[in-house]
Protein backbone atom coordinates (compact mmCIF):
# COMPACT_ATOMS: atom_id res chain seq x y z
CA UNK A 1 0.00 0.00 0.00
CA UNK A 2 1.28 3.49 -0.88
CA UNK A 3 0.64 6.21 1.67
CA UNK A 4 0.71 9.90 0.68
CA UNK A 5 2.52 12.08 3.21
CA UNK A 6 1.26 15.60 3.81
CA UNK A 7 4.68 17.09 4.30
CA UNK A 8 4.57 20.24 2.19
CA UNK A 9 6.43 22.81 4.26
CA UNK A 10 6.80 25.78 1.95
CA UNK A 11 7.63 26.97 -1.52
CA UNK A 12 10.91 26.05 -3.16
CA UNK A 13 10.61 28.76 -5.80
CA UNK A 14 8.21 30.84 -7.81
CA UNK A 15 9.07 31.74 -11.41
CA UNK A 16 7.94 35.01 -12.97
CA UNK A 17 8.62 36.75 -16.26
CA UNK A 18 9.90 40.31 -16.26
CA UNK A 19 10.49 42.98 -18.87
CA UNK A 20 14.06 43.79 -17.80
CA UNK A 21 16.04 41.24 -15.79
CA UNK A 22 18.76 43.66 -14.64
CA UNK A 23 16.26 46.18 -13.34
CA UNK A 24 14.25 43.42 -11.67
CA UNK A 25 17.31 41.97 -9.92
CA UNK A 26 18.05 45.42 -8.52
CA UNK A 27 14.44 45.80 -7.40
CA UNK A 28 14.36 42.51 -5.49
CA UNK A 29 17.77 43.12 -3.95
CA UNK A 30 16.24 46.21 -2.32
CA UNK A 31 14.00 43.79 -0.39
CA UNK A 32 16.91 41.63 0.74
CA UNK A 33 17.04 39.01 -2.01
CA UNK A 34 20.51 37.80 -2.99
CA UNK A 35 21.46 36.57 -6.44
CA UNK A 36 22.14 32.84 -6.30
CA UNK A 37 22.80 32.03 -9.97
CA UNK A 38 22.08 33.03 -13.56
CA UNK A 39 21.47 30.90 -16.60
CA UNK A 40 20.51 31.17 -20.27
CA UNK A 41 18.08 28.92 -22.14
CA UNK A 42 18.71 29.30 -25.87
CA UNK A 43 15.81 26.93 -26.63
CA UNK A 44 13.44 29.29 -24.79
CA UNK A 45 15.10 32.45 -26.07
CA UNK A 46 15.38 33.57 -22.49
CA UNK A 47 17.69 34.28 -19.61
CA UNK A 48 17.00 33.85 -15.93
CA UNK A 49 18.30 34.56 -12.46
CA UNK A 50 17.57 32.70 -9.24
CA UNK A 51 17.25 35.03 -6.27
CA UNK A 52 17.16 33.82 -2.66
CA UNK A 53 15.66 35.26 0.51
CA UNK A 54 15.86 32.88 3.46
CA UNK A 55 14.50 29.52 2.30
CA UNK A 56 12.51 31.01 -0.59
CA UNK A 57 13.75 31.48 -4.12
CA UNK A 58 12.41 33.71 -6.87
CA UNK A 59 13.28 32.72 -10.44
CA UNK A 60 12.96 35.68 -12.80
CA UNK A 61 12.90 35.29 -16.57
CA UNK A 62 13.40 37.75 -19.41
CA UNK A 63 12.36 36.46 -22.84
CA UNK A 64 13.52 37.94 -26.16
CA UNK A 65 9.96 38.55 -27.35
CA UNK A 66 8.66 39.48 -23.91
CA UNK A 67 6.74 36.21 -23.40
CA UNK A 68 7.59 32.53 -23.07
CA UNK A 69 7.56 30.67 -26.39
CA UNK A 70 4.22 28.96 -27.09
CA UNK A 71 5.75 25.84 -28.62
CA UNK A 72 7.87 24.81 -25.65
CA UNK A 73 6.17 22.36 -23.29
CA UNK A 74 8.49 23.12 -20.37
CA UNK A 75 7.07 26.63 -20.02
CA UNK A 76 3.53 27.65 -19.15
CA UNK A 77 1.21 28.46 -22.03
CA UNK A 78 -0.39 31.34 -20.11
CA UNK A 79 0.98 34.29 -22.07
CA UNK A 80 -0.87 36.98 -20.18
CA UNK A 81 0.16 35.81 -16.72
CA UNK A 82 3.39 36.81 -15.05
CA UNK A 83 3.81 33.62 -13.00
CA UNK A 84 5.26 30.75 -15.01
CA UNK A 85 5.11 28.06 -12.36
CA UNK A 86 5.02 27.36 -8.65
CA UNK A 87 7.08 24.67 -6.94
CA UNK A 88 6.34 23.36 -3.46
CA UNK A 89 8.95 22.32 -0.92
CA UNK A 90 8.18 18.81 0.38
CA UNK A 91 9.91 16.26 2.58
CA UNK A 92 8.54 13.11 0.96
CA UNK A 93 5.45 12.57 -1.11
CA UNK A 94 5.12 8.77 -0.93
CA UNK A 95 6.23 6.08 1.50
CA UNK A 96 5.79 2.34 1.35
CA UNK A 97 4.24 0.58 4.29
Amino acid sequence: MVKVNKMIHGFHHIAISVENIERSIGFYKEFGFEEEKRFVREDLKGKAAMLKLGDTRLEIWEFEDGIAPKDNLSVSKLEGCAILHLRLRIWALYTRS
